[in-house]
């Protein structure tokens, strides 16, 4: 499958649009996580998880805040107080 699609910023992030056909059979909701990588041959692997529940939400860290990032090298979910967007990574891993 070949798809054309252009990039978006949003603030400062950037997002791909891509066409529901990725996630074809999977029941979508509002919260739902969509992860999409390149494998080792190029091509795009998407995986679908479920949306996060207020028991599995808290911050791994501080355990009060609501979790919405994911750092980038321990994937330790975080709020945004024990976050650093500008590198993707938790207040932990930020100290290390």
């Amino acid at each position: 499958m070949e798809i054309e699609t252009e990039v978006i910023r949003l603030g400062n992030d950037y997002c791909i649009p891509l066409p529901l056909s990725f996630i074809e059979g999977t029941t979508l909701q509002e919260g739902t996580v969509l992860k999409i990588k390149f494998n080792e041959r190029g091509n795009i692997e998407v995986g679908v998880n479920k949306a996060p529940t207020q028991a599995d939400a808290a911050c791994q860290i501080c355990g009060k805040g609501t979790a919405r990032y994911e750092c980038s090298h321990c994937h330790t979910v975080a709020c945004s107080n024990c976050f650093w967007e500008w590198g993707g990574l938790c207040n932990q891993c930020v100290k290390k």
